[in-house]
């Protein structure tokens, strides 16, 4: 049974790392907007398999690679890599709190995908979120001829992929060990940097810039591990709502890195789609309930 005390230790680790994803994100956008993306993307990326299999090495599990090497889990890593870019593409071309904002969207998305590939039952009051979610995101994207950035459609794409990858690892095999899934998840990505970087022009990095994308790729291998922790032990409905510091998080690194201020309107729609993602989860939470038989 899930105590307080796990509940306060996933609470922690959770906040934790969207603090570490934020750092990950600011050092990314630090090389990323002098550095061609395809580039920057790579070398990410090799410093986070090294740093991912390193630990794979220390913890034993290094001997799940090969049985995580499966069709479901490589179909996950590819989707992963694509939102995962197409994060990255969006964070460079839009403030970090921006980016993130519409990334929050996956929860909205994934309830719509249910209906479409599970045929869920979503009732009037999950898809009155789902709405409201949208039109929050319509207010960050602004489809004005004046105030539009393409690349905020370049942003939903990631909790689009982000939602079809979670659909599948509800598929894949519960022994398989997290850091396995995530190893082959990092190799996929490393990969997309290379394939993108076949049509750049790439240049040799400096000391400083290889200092930036080695602190992404240990931060982001440290969230990494912290959100695994989170949702290990303690209760998900309650973990999960504080995913949503993350917006915090990011407002503060675009504002400190970039002196990024987003707009009223785009403040206004992250309030709306946070409002819109917690309902969601809210619901979500009491329908378990009512489903889960008791003894």
């Amino acid at each position: 049974m899930t105590s307080i005390g796990d509940n306060r230790r996933g609470i922690l680790a959770l906040t934790a790392s969207m603090a570490a994803y934020a750092v990950s994100d600011v050092c990314t956008k630090l090389v990323a907007k002098t550095y061609p993306f395809g580039e920057t993307i790579a070398v990410r990326g090799f410093f986070t398999v090294v740093v991912v299999g390193f630990v794979l090495a220390l913890s034993g599990y290094w001997r799940a690679v090969p049985r995580a090497l499966t069709k479901p889990v490589v179909l996950r890593s590819l989707l992963d890599a694509l939102s995962s870019g197409l994060y990255i593409a969006a964070l460079i071309n839009m403030p970090i709190a921006n980016a993130a904002a519409l990334n929050m969207t996956h929860p909205l998305i994934l309830v719509a995908l249910s209906v479409i590939f599970f045929a869920e039952i979503v009732g009037w009051r999950r898809w009155s979120a789902v709405v409201a979610g949208f039109i929050g995101v319509l207010f960050v994207v602004k489809p004005t001829p004046e105030a539009f950035n393409i690349f905020a459609l370049v942003g939903l794409g990631a909790p689009f992929f982000g939602a079809l990858r979670e659909l599948v690892t509800r598929r894949l095999d519960p022994t398989l060990p997290s850091m396995a899934i995530a190893f082959v998840s990092v190799i996929a990505l490393t990969v997309l940097g290379c394939a993108v970087g076949l049509a750049e022009q790439w240049r040799p990095m400096g000391l400083r810039e290889l200092g930036y994308l080695s602190f992404a790729a240990c931060f982001f291998s440290l969230a990494t591990y912290l959100v695994v922790f989170a949702f290990r032990t303690a209760e998900i409905s309650v973990v999960a709502p504080f995913r949503y510091t993350f917006l915090i998080w990011a407002g503060l690194a675009g504002y400190l890195s970039f002196n990024e201020v987003p707009d009223h309107w785009s403040v206004a729609g992250a309030a709306l789609i946070v409002g819109s993602g917690l309902y969601t989860l809210h619901r979500e939470a009491m329908r378990r309930r009512v489903t889960v038989p008791t003894t």
